[in-house]
């Protein structure tokens, strides 16, 4: 969700310092208004903020939390406006760290749910990520109740890991890169 300014058909700074503090930027974009309330330095966005851009005539994307150089970084929430959120550390604009994603929340809507509330409801990814895919040690939860705990590689399930059924059996598995082995 890095503005991508050629999408940007005109901006400005509507209260505060745009520039070194504390500000709001109004943005027009094709589908209508949206703007940025937060911290800034050198013009861009840094420290802590919230930007909200329409995705669509509809529905718009939110981002609030830490932001580098103009760039996601640190701890921070995003729903992409159409139905996926992210809750977790970032880092150079990408999910990055450990962070919870979220799938199918057409109805979201900020501070309604916490994010302990949201994995057991909601099909979800929780664990790792690196450079925006699941990767290391994390947990997949489907909608039935399903899940398997284990590691990723590159967003496939990679090396052993546990599947949970419905009926709370288990079952030790092994994947190799998306495939599975045993």
């Amino acid at each position: 969700m890095s503005v991508h300014w050629a999408e940007i058909e005109s901006y400005e700074c509507s209260r505060g310092d745009c520039e070194e503090g504390l500000g709001t930027l109004a943005i027009r974009t094709p589908y209508g208004a949206g703007s940025y309330h937060g911290d800034f330095r050198g013009g861009r966005f840094h420290g802590y903020g919230r930007l909200e851009l329409p995705v669509s005539f509809l529905a718009s994307a939110v981002y609030y939390g830490g932001w580098e150089k103009g760039q996601r970084s640190g701890r921070g929430t995003y729903f992409n406006g159409r139905g996926n959120l992210y809750i977790g550390q970032w880092k150079g604009d990408k999910r990055h760290g450990y962070g919870s994603y979220f799938f199918n929340l057409h109805d979201w809507q900020e501070n309604r749910h916490t994010e302990f509330w949201l994995k057991e409801h909601y099909e979800n990814y929780t664990g790792e990520f690196q450079d925006d895919h699941y990767h290391g040690q994390g947990s997949y939860r489907w909608p039935d109740g399903k899940r398997y705990e284990g590691g990723f590689f590159a967003s496939d399930r990679h090396g052993f890991g546990t599947f949970y059924y419905e009926t709370g059996t288990s079952r030790r598995q092994l994947w190799n890169y998306g495939d599975f082995v045993r």
